[in-house]
């Protein structure tokens, strides 16, 4: 059983498995400064299960103190965020190192 657990782990937490997450992300994402931030956000609350229930809920039309207000999603989030903050800058150097995504340039006038 315990080299179950390690196997499911190690899957889990695949750098090859969990970028295209981000990937899509931000193919949804409208641009604009420092988005590369929220990539952040997105490990602790996609895989937490609380949240993928309601996000089906969620629509384009809620906010984001829909979700913050919500003690079920938010209930552990700063665990999670500390946990997947290294699997995400790897997944993200990942990404542009394999063109999947890239940097834009921050234009100043």
């Amino acid at each position: 059983m315990s080299k179950f657990v390690e196997n499911i782990s190690t899957l889990q937490n695949n750098i090859f498995i969990l970028t295209p997450l981000l990937v899509s992300f931000y193919k949804n994402l409208k641009p604009m400064d420092k988005n590369i931030l929220l990539a952040y956000f997105v490990f602790p609350l996609v895989l937490n299960n609380e949240f993928i229930e309601k996000i089906q809920k969620i629509t384009t039309a809620s906010n984001l103190s829909r979700i913050t207000k919500d003690k079920d999603i938010m209930a552990g989030f700063e665990e999670r965020f500390y946990f997947y903050k290294e699997q995400t800058n790897k997944c993200l150097q990942y990404a542009i190192a394999v063109s999947y995504t890239h940097l834009r340039a921050h234009e100043t006038r």
